[in-house]
């Protein structure tokens, strides 16, 4: 008979991982809604603004934050229709393009940071 070890420290490691990071998540969603952002947009804000030239190649945001290509294009598309994103052409493959932040991303982002370094150090560290 194969017992299996319900009780390895492994799994109980990656189930304490897994409840910290739910529990952060809800504790820093009140100040992304406040803002107008839900997480992936904050994430996806935040990629953008610490990437060199504030920008990333779609691909890479996708990869970056773990949605699909096709996640990624829509939620960009959301991004972009409130301005706080713009896409831009790549000058050396037509195939790809990148995500931007614009200055109104910029200036979002900036105004939920406060409270968000605030909640990493209340609920985090």
């Amino acid at each position: 008979m194969n017992v299996i070890p319900f009780d390895d420290p492994r799994l109980t490691a990656m189930g304490l991982l897994a409840e910290t990071y739910a529990g952060i998540s809800a504790k820093t969603h009140q100040s992304f809604a406040t803002a107008g952002l839900s997480e992936i947009d904050f994430e996806t804000l935040i990629r953008l603004a610490r990437s060199p030239g504030q920008r990333l190649r779609m691909t890479d945001l996708a990869a970056q934050t773990g949605l699909s290509t096709s996640g990624m294009t829509r939620v960009v598309a959301r991004l972009e229709r409130g301005g706080l994103v713009a896409r831009q052409s790549c000058a050396t493959d037509r195939r790809a393009s990148y995500a931007a932040i614009t200055q109104v991303g910029t200036d979002r982002l900036s105004g939920v940071i406060p409270q968000h370094l605030t909640d990493i150090e209340t609920w985090f560290t």
